[in-house]
């Protein structure tokens, strides 16, 4: 099983990534490059599913707050009718991760 998981894991540092000059300033570039494929493989889960659609849902909203909120309400009301149970800090950590990849701070490279 841990062959699996080295493999598995040496596969995704070869991935082109690329993350804003600012984020690999205050981490370094491997911890930016582990962070991104991270962050892309948790909008790629069924709940990240369900969050990069709300927030993209609700980008037309005037206000952040607004945003924020509606966003929050639609993947609550996503997980609950995927049968998924998720905190509210786990809701919170998807819609930041979606808004940054939205703002172009990290992606697929180029």
């Amino acid at each position: 099983m841990n062959r699996f998981f080295s493999a598995v894991g040496h596969f995704f540092k070869h991935i082109a990534v690329f993350v804003s000059d600012l984020f690999v300033q205050l981490f370094g570039a491997d911890i930016a490059h582990t962070f991104v494929v991270g962050a892309e493989s948790l909008l790629k889960s069924e709940i990240g599913k369900i969050a990069w659609a709300a927030v993209n849902e609700v980008q037309a909203l005037a206000s952040g707050a607004e945003k924020k909120a509606a966003a929050f309400a639609k993947i609550l009301a996503g997980a609950k009718a995927a049968g998924i149970t998720v905190t509210d800090s786990i809701i919170n950590m998807l819609i930041e991760i979606a808004v940054q990849k939205i703002k172009g701070q990290f992606g697929p490279a180029a």
